[in-house]
């Protein structure tokens, strides 16, 4: 661990000097900026920080028949991956040469890592609405219920491990 004192360039710092160089931030901030990508920072609702993992119940509607799993736009399980995929933080090669827009930063996001789901259910109904403009007939709607736990004793023992040291 670097003494803070040595880390600041100083033996002989203050409480003001010192204060004034601390960063400050909500805990929402200090998990973006432990999950900088590129541009953007992401905040993840479950992390290992907060010592969290989750559980998802999948309602997949889509406008195939009945009985036919998924024909025209590939089968459940790539489609589970894209969508696991679409829950976590990306890669950096992911969002390469992306800005976030005004309203993203943080950009917000279900997961840290898809590792932190223990379990899913999906369940595929019919969608019944008609096409509208711009939709395809391969376009799905979910409906996603998310369950979360913690790994540890309590609540307050997860948010614990955010504060600074």
């Amino acid at each position: 661990m670097i003494p803070l004192l040595g880390f600041l360039g100083s033996n002989e710092v203050c409480a003001e000097n010192l204060r004034d160089r601390m960063v400050k931030g909500t805990r929402v901030e200090w998990i973006a900026r432990n999950h900088k990508r590129g541009s953007f920072y992401f905040a993840p609702l479950v992390t290992n920080e907060l010592a969290l993992t989750c559980r998802l119940e999948i309602q997949f509607f889509r406008r195939e028949p009945a009985g036919a799993l998924i024909l025209q736009g590939g089968d459940i399980d790539n489609r589970v991956k894209t969508l696991f995929d679409a829950l976590r933080v990306p890669e950096e090669t992911q969002v390469k040469n992306m800005r976030p827009a005004e309203d993203e930063t943080p950009f917000f996001c279900l997961l840290q890592d898809d590792i932190l789901v223990t379990g899913f259910s999906v369940n595929t109904e019919r969608l019944l609405e008609p096409l509208a403009e711009g939709e395809k007939p391969t376009d799905v709607a979910l409906t996603i219920q998310v369950v979360i736990h913690t790994t540890l004793a309590s609540e307050t023992e997860a948010f614990d491990r955010l504060k600074p040291a």
